[in-house]
């Protein structure tokens, strides 16, 4: 899936003009005229003013038109959640079953008693069906 969505982005990247703004800054200016829209990549941070990098863990159109620039592989700047190892390491634990509520144990606590309605004043609303 993310390798789907960093292809989209580089496709989407190609379209996108890149000026130069510090060692590892950039803006980056997509579309022409009154549709152009800018956005500020910053990559030691992985941040872009889109914000869809930080979302998604992914580098956004903008990223990759930067890293690009930087002749860097925007493949090594996706967050390690996407990795093979990260997938093996989450599910390499069994979940153990649970027993149905009829199973659970009587609680010795009160039982929890909802609030008292309270008639407020004034003429009720009226009921939309």
């Amino acid at each position: 899936m993310a390798m789907k969505v960093l292809e989209e982005n580089t496709e989407r990247s190609m379209k996108c003009n890149i000026f130069w703004n510090g060692e590892y800054g950039f803006e980056v200016k997509q579309g022409s005229g009154a549709s152009e829209v800018k956005q500020l990549v910053d990559i030691n941070r992985k941040t872009c003013t889109c914000r869809a990098w930080m979302l998604k863990g992914i580098p956004c159109a903008h990223a990759v038109a930067a890293l690009h620039f930087k002749n860097l592989e925007p493949m090594n700047y996706i967050s390690h959640w996407y990795s093979n190892a990260t997938y093996m390491k989450t599910y390499s634990y069994f979940l153990q079953p649970v027993l149905g509520m009829n199973m659970w144990p009587e609680s010795q606590n009160p039982t929890v008693i909802p609030p008292h309605v309270k008639k407020m004043p004034g003429r009720p609303k009226k009921q939309l069906s």
